[in-house]
């Protein structure tokens, strides 16, 4: 069992701006669904039927280049047309965001603990 005092000793070095720690049970009744046609945010169970804990990540964005947006070319793999929506969108704070996320799930694996990344998971009403 990993305590929240060693996950917050990890977090630090990673370079995040913030993290809240909290129970998967506090977030278990918040509204999921879509917002806007943009996202469909989903339930800490929905996501991780055994998650016991949330680790909230912020990152913050003081450069303009982590605004840069990169299109990927979809329809190359998959052979969707560009004008059907045939392109990858990347976002660099996003994938910077990820990557330090993902170092966080893999000590927690690393240390016994399941361990998913999402940036979906429904945090407040």
């Amino acid at each position: 069992m990993v305590t929240k005092q060693e996950v917050l000793s990890f977090v630090e070095g990673l370079g995040v701006s913030a993290v809240g720690v909290t129970s998967a049970e506090r977030l278990a009744d918040l509204p999921t669904g879509p917002v806007l046609d943009a996202v469909m945010l989903r339930g800490v169970r929905e996501v991780l039927p055994s998650a016991e804990s949330v680790v909230i990540l912020a990152y913050r964005v003081w450069d303009p280049v982590f605004n840069v947006v990169a299109r990927g070319p979809l329809w190359l793999r998959e052979g969707v047309p560009l004008e059907d929506g045939g392109s990858e969108f990347y976002q660099l704070s996003s994938q910077v965001l990820d990557a330090k996320a993902w170092s966080l799930a893999s000590f927690l694996r690393g240390e016994g603990c399941d361990a998913v990344v999402s940036r979906r998971v429904a945090l407040k009403p």
